[in-house]
C-alpha cells in the first residue's frame, strides 16, 4: 500500500510495494540537503518574467507557527547543522488575492529581516525562505513543503493559504516579513524555541488533545488529529536531531499511557515532514 497525507490525515491508497508513511505529504525520491548559517546570507531573486508576484497578495497575515530542527520536502531534505543556535521557523500565511484565477507563489517572494547585536549597535540580518507548501486546511498541516532553484505552488481561488520555511537564529524574537515588490511588512514577535510534535491517533480526538497538553506542559509544541494512525500501538519517530528529545517524550508517554513506547528515526526516503516527531497513538 502507499499513504498519502492529506492536511494532516492519512489515505491508503493501493500500491504494488512496500509502505509509505507520510507526514506533511507525499512520498518523492528525495536528496539529502544540509543547511548551514550561511545559507541565510542572500538578498531574494526576482519571480521569473510573466509570473505574478507575492506583492500582489492582500492582508496578508501569520496564522500559525512552529520551530523545526528539518523540513523534509518533496524535492530533498533540509536539516539545521546547529539546532542550539538555529532553527527551521515555518510559517503559515493566510491572504487575498485580486481574483479567482491561478497564480503562482515564489519562495523567494518573500524575506525575513530582523537585528542581531553588532559592535557598532544593532545589524540587519536577512533570511531566505528556505521551502514554500500551499497549506492544507487541517490545523497544524502546513502542507508538502517543496524547495531548490525557484520553489513555488500554484493556488486559486480568492482566498490563498501557504506556508514558507525560513532559517532563524535562536537568540533572536522579533522578525518582519517583506514581500518583493512592496514596502509593507509584517512584523511579528518569536515565541520560545521548541521541539514540535504532530500527534495522530485512532482513539479518538479526546486523547490527541490530552497528549498535546501533557507534551505542552513538558515543553513541546504539538499539533493534533484524529482517526489517522497507521500503526497498531504508540509509535514516535523522531528526525536526526531530535533523538534526546524523543527518548523524553518517550518517557513521558510510558508513565501516561503505561505500556510499550516503540521510538525509531524517521525514514527520510519516503517521508515527507516539517515536525521534529511524529507520534502515532494507535488501538
Amino acid at each position: 500500500m502507499r499513504i498519502y497525507r492529506i492536511g494532516l490525515g492519512l489515505l491508503v491508497l493501493p500500491l504494488l510495494a512496500g509502505l509509505v508513511a507520510l507526514c506533511g505529504c507525499r512520498s518523492e525520491e528525495q536528496v539529502d540537503t544540509d543547511v548551514s548559517a550561511t545559507s541565510k546570507q542572500i538578498a531574494s531573486p526576482p519571480a521569473p518574467g510573466g509570473a505574478i508576484s507575492a506583492a500582489d497578495l492582500t492582508d496578508l497575515r501569520v496564522t500559525e507557527m512552529i520551530y523545526s530542527t528539518q523540513v523534509l520536502t518533496m524535492t530533498g531534505h533540509i536539516r539545521i547543522d546547529e539546532p542550539d543556535s538555529m532553527r527551521f521557523l515555518v510559517m503559515r500565511l493566510a491572504a487575498h488575492k485580486p481574483d479567482e484565477s491561478e497564480m503562482q507563489v515564489f519562495a523567494h517572494d518573500f524575506i525575513l529581516s530582523y537585528q542581531v547585536p553588532g559592535d557598532d549597535g544593532p545589524q540587519e540580518q536577512r533570511a531566505k525562505m528556505e521551502a514554500i507548501a500551499e497549506a492544507a486546511e487541517r490545523a497544524g498541516d502546513f502542507g508538502s513543503f517543496r524547495h531548490g532553484v525557484e520553489p513555488r505552488v500554484t493556488v486559486d481561488g480568492a482566498n490563498v493559504e501557504i506556508a514558507l520555511a525560513a532559517i532563524v537564529e535562536n537568540d533572536v524574537d522579533e522578525v518582519s516579513l517583506f514581500r518583493m515588490g512592496t514596502t509593507e511588512a509584517i512584523t511579528f514577535s518569536l515565541p520560545e524555541r521548541r521541539y514540535s510534535v504532530y500527534v495522530t491517533t485512532t482513539r479518538g480526538m479526546q486523547v490527541a488533545q490530552q497528549v498535546a497538553a501533557m507534551l505542552d506542559s513538558h515543553g513541546y509544541q504539538a499539533a493534533t488529529s484524529d482517526g489517522l494512525a497507521d500503526h497498531t500501538g504508540i509509535l514516535l519517530r523522531y528526525g536526526e536531531h531530535a533523538e534526546a528529545a524523543a527518548r523524553e517524550v518517550q518517557e513521558l508517554l510510558q508513565q501516561q499511557f503505561g505500556g510499550q513506547v516503540t521510538v525509531e528515526e524517521l525514514d527520510e526516503t519516503t517521508v515527507v515532514c516539517e515536525y521534529d516527531m511524529l507520534l502515532w497513538v494507535g488501538d
